[in-house]
């Protein structure tokens, strides 16, 4: 079961989520338009334990908004446990993806109660799990379920390129580049160096450092 967001703490919490979605939001599409070119929206942070919130936030959210764009959804399934959920419409209101994404390890179950509030909404709605960043500390999902629906914005996991060897070529070239720009010999530093960040900004958000921890995550 989730936590009640009535106390201080966490309400900061569910709030903070949002805001940060929203900062980082703006700051990826400063820094890659082209990725970020679709109309995108961020709902509230969802509560589990409050009963047809995220049936009533998708109602609202149809009302408001048509045709061609993502909608991102943090989704808080217990304590310090965040997921992210992402929906993609077509300009005919057809649902191109929607994607559940878990960033603790050892966890892709989707819930049912989940998954009928979306199919309620959306009855033709397949909500298919997703692996990006994942950690097996449930502390550490808050940030990285920020980091993650974002980057599910730049990548249909199920699309296929028209090319898929050149697509491939095109990724590895990329990702080879980003190594050398931070100085990176493989993969295995570059999670190190991502965990011992994340780790960081964990301790900033301990000692009350919100403004630190958000220029910390900007790295990310």
């Amino acid at each position: 079961m989730a936590f009640q967001p009535d106390s201080p703490n966490n309400q900061f919490q569910f709030n903070n989520i949002y805001r940060l979605l929203i900062t980082k939001l703006e700051t990826k599409r400063q820094q890659s338009p082209e990725s970020f070119s679709k109309s995108i929206y961020i709902l509230p942070a969802i509560n589990d334990d409050m009963e047809h919130q995220l049936e009533q936030e998708l109602e609202q959210e149809r009302k408001e908004h048509m045709g061609q764009r993502i909608i991102l959804i943090p989704y808080c399934l217990a304590e310090s446990y965040w997921i992210g959920i992402l929906i993609e419409f077509e300009a005919n209101e057809q649902i191109l993806r929607a994607e559940y994404i878990d960033p603790v390890i050892g966890s892709d179950i989707i819930p049912d109660s989940l998954k009928n509030q979306i199919t309620k909404v959306y009855p033709f709605a397949v909500l298919r799990s997703r692996d990006l960043s994942k950690h097996n500390e449930r502390k550490f999902s808050e940030t990285l379920t920020v980091e993650n629906l974002l980057e599910a914005v730049k990548y249909d996991l199920f699309a296929f390129p028209a090319d898929p060897e050149l697509k491939i070529r095109e990724l590895t070239e990329k990702l080879n580049s980003g190594l050398a720009k931070h100085k990176l010999h493989n993969m295995d530093q570059l999670q190190q160096e991502i965990k011992d960040l994340e780790e960081r900004i964990q301790r900033l958000h301990q000692q009350g450092r919100q403004e630190k921890a958000e220029e910390e995550m900007e790295l990310l």
